[in-house]
């Protein structure tokens, strides 16, 4: 790439934010201008980007005007109120949160999946980004999709406490510091205690951490452009730092052997497949730090349902989250944004 671009990380001290720092880094995005923005809280704080210190900025007073594109990986109701800004001021928007995923006017992109709709976009775009789990499930059962087309997912997530940021490794850290010590634990972020515990999720629940479920389904049709199958979501909260663990469960269209199904993602840069059930993969030994998706444990499914069972294994924070959006800014710089 010989053209640079100015470039915003909103929410660059959260754990997004910094993930997206660093991938910009090692992946050698041509800058012309980085700008490290968050919240007045850490303003004076200071983010390492290429082996240099960089200084913090004040969202509330920063100027959208002086970048071209902005990465915000800040909570929905700071997306609502910034993203809109940012566009008046001509600045093209790739955001994580939720805010606008499933607008219709909004693309949803997983550069391996859709980036063709990318061609189309103009600048002050804005470009959404799937909830982490559900990028990392597309990934998964893609190359099945689009080999023999599939009738029904289930998929059970066990997610890491990262999920919700710097806040839920804290508390998962400081409640196991205290189970070890046989002191009370506080629970803040968790409606129960996640030290050395599994708790169910749903949109009911009184956790404020909870993702939807629901979400999964639309976001997944929205990506694929098909209403036609169905996904049953699960989502458990583990007692994990880093690390999204997924059981699937695909019931196909058309016949999906074992041995061919390998075969289906030998492509697909961004998969491992282990054949071995000895070395299935785990969210903690091989996927914690990692830009690739871990898949083990493929069978067949039992008759007379027709299709495959898998395991999954990927890093939220940096396959999940950061490494779609710094994908979707190479590809933006490369068509002269």
């Amino acid at each position: 790439m010989n053209d640079s671009m100015s470039l915003a990380v909103v929410g660059a001290t959260g754990l997004v934010g910094a993930a997206v720092v660093d991938l910009l880094a090692t992946r050698q995005f041509p800058l012309s201008k980085l700008f490290l923005v968050a919240s007045s809280e850490s303003v004076g704080s200071t983010v390492q980007y290429g082996g240099k210190h960089q200084r913090v900025i004040d969202l509330a007073k920063f100027d959208f005007a002086q970048v071209q594109l902005a990465i915000f990986c800040v909570p929905a109701q700071v997306a609502a109120h910034y993203v809109p800004l940012a566009r008046r001021a001509g600045c093209t928007v790739i955001d994580h949160s939720s805010e606008f995923r499933l607008d219709p006017s909004v693309p949803l992109i997983i550069p391996e999946i859709n980036a063709d709709l990318l061609e189309t976009q103009t600048p002050g775009m804005l470009i959404a980004c799937p909830e982490a789990a559900c990028t990392q499930l597309i990934l998964a059962i893609y190359p099945i999709y689009q080999a023999v087309g599939i009738k029904r997912v289930d998929v059970t997530t066990c997610l890491p406490v990262s999920h919700i940021g710097r806040a839920g490794v804290e508390e998962l850290s400081n409640q196991a510091i205290s189970l070890l010590n046989l002191k009370e634990l506080k629970t803040t972020y968790f409606h129960q205690p996640v030290a050395f515990n599994l708790i169910l999720q749903s949109p009911q629940s009184p956790n404020r951490a909870a993702l939807s479920e629901d979400g999964m389904l639309e976001q997944t049709q929205k990506i694929l452009h098909d209403t036609t199958f169905t996904l049953v979501s699960w989502q458990l909260q583990a007692p994990v730092f880093f690390g999204t663990s997924q059981v699937l469960s695909i019931e196909t269209r058309g016949k999906s052997p074992v041995n061919e199904v390998y075969g289906w993602y030998q492509d697909k840069a961004y998969s491992e497949v282990s054949r071995s059930d000895e070395l299935s993969p785990s969210a903690v030994t091989h996927a914690a730090q990692q830009d690739g998706l871990y898949l083990g444990r493929v069978h067949a499914l039992p008759l007379p349902l027709q299709g495959v069972g898998m395991w999954s294994v990927a890093d939220n924070i940096r396959r999940g989250a950061a490494l779609g959006s710094v994908q979707i800014a190479e590809i933006l710089v490369k068509g002269h944004l």
